[in-house]
């Protein structure tokens, strides 16, 4: 019932502020009708709730909840975590989800709720800022994002989904050619998921003479992430 709620008011929220953005196209992306951002604020807050008090949403969020349970604790030892990164990494997880991980369970060890709650408001702040910052339609965009990837990014692909956050934090670094900041988000996130070498690889794509044999190599590569 919940999101069929969340659904029926960015539908709303669309209309009635999206449409008077769109009726003054000076106006610039991030400047909200809605000045005070209260509106936007609490749909974070909503967002991040709704998926960092969930319970077994998605098949794959359970794989998650099981590799928490297994990982160590900085209490267990140095000899515990390392075989903990060891086990991870033959899995093929990278080591700062481990290590991230390691952090929350020394924490709160009692279960996967509060590493739910900082991975929903991480990436989720990531695509509210970013939404906010670049389009003047962030209601229509947020509805888009629930209806298609919200559940996606928070079940299903959490690791890539962190991934993904630091990429839209690069990105205005990655037009002003900021190559410092950009790769200082870029080298985290590939320590979160393998797919981010798209990030490292991204910029050097305008120099690369483009051949068939290039081509290929480029499209192996894609198809290997």
């Amino acid at each position: 019932m919940i999101y069929f709620v969340c659904i029926f008011l960015l539908v709303f929220l669309s209309w009635r502020y999206d449409k008077r953005t769109s009726e003054k196209p000076g106006l610039a992306a991030g400047n909200d009708p809605d000045a005070s951002g209260n509106i936007y604020f609490l749909l974070y807050i909503a967002f991040v709730l709704l998926m960092g008090l969930s319970r077994a949403l998605g098949g794959d969020k359970q794989v998650y909840i099981e590799n928490f349970e297994n990982i160590p604790r900085l209490q267990d030892g140095r000899d515990t975590m390392l075989m903990g990164f060891v086990l991870n990494l033959a899995s093929g997880i990278m080591p700062l989800w481990t290590f991230l991980s390691i952090l929350v369970k020394s924490v709160w060890p009692q279960d996967f709720t509060l590493f739910q709650l900082i991975h929903a408001a991480f990436v989720n702040y990531a695509v509210f800022w970013f939404f906010r910052k670049y389009t003047n339609c962030k209601y229509l965009c947020l509805l888009l994002y629930f209806g298609y990837r919200f559940f996606h990014f928070n079940c299903e692909t959490m690791r890539e989904a962190i991934a993904i956050a630091l990429f839209l934090f690069a990105f205005p670094h990655l037009q002003k050619k900021n190559w410092k900041v950009y790769y200082a988000l870029a080298i985290p996130a590939l320590g979160f998921h393998v797919s981010a070498i798209m990030m490292v690889i991204l910029p050097l794509i305008p120099r690369i003479r483009f051949t068939i044999k290039s081509f290929i190599r480029l499209s192996v590569l894609c198809l290997a992430l």
